[in-house]
């Protein structure tokens, strides 16, 4: 954390895609967090966070593992591994934060040597060392995708209605070229 306020949370976590803008990792469906204000750990809803470890603040490294094999979410503090937060999650994940104000974070994918140290030995990372990064890709391939994705903060709160008349709070649909909602509809 480069700049945190007192009063910004700040959640690093893993999520998959679609992820909506609006929602902190941890508090939406397939998603798991730990949150900066509690240290707790929230897996899929804003209301079962249990206590994982310490709160985090301006200087604080937080890292985010997973172990394929196990299935295994892992968090670190300052180069420190945390117990396991959870296992056994088989999903096509993607390192995400999130903040409810505002906050300067620097992220290391790889490109740089990691505080925790085991990963640097096994050369865990998910960003070339060299060279730049393309740009992210569309909601629906995780296939040789870079991992590395920016959403925007929005006030407004879409519900939306399909052609059978279901409402679902689903996100609009990503498009690389329009960043407008004009397409709210499938």
């Amino acid at each position: 954390m480069f700049e945190k306020p007192d009063n910004t949370v700040v959640s690093v976590g893993v999520a998959t895609k679609p992820y909506p803008s609006w929602r902190l990792p941890g508090w939406n469906r397939y998603s798991i967090g730990y949150f900066s204000n509690n240290g707790c750990k929230y897996f899929s809803s804003p209301f079962n966070g249990k206590p994982h470890g310490l709160t985090f603040k301006h200087g604080d490294v937080i890292g985010v593992g997973y172990r394929h094999r196990t299935g295994s979410i892992f968090f670190t503090r300052n180069g420190r591994k945390l117990e396991d937060a959870y296992t056994g999650i088989r999903w096509n994940l993607f390192p995400t934060i999130g903040a409810n104000g505002p906050c300067q974070v620097h992220v290391n994918l790889g490109q740089r040597g990691f505080v925790f140290v085991e990963a640097n030995v096994k050369k865990w990372g998910l960003a070339p060392s060299q060279g730049t990064l393309s740009p992210p890709p569309a909601y629906g391939t995780e296939r040789d995708t870079v991992l590395l994705a920016m959403g925007t903060a929005s006030t407004d709160n879409h519900t939306l209605i399909n052609m059978d008349g279901i409402t679902s709070n689903r996100p609009p649909p990503y498009s690389a070229n329009n960043n407008s909602n004009s397409n709210l509809l499938d």
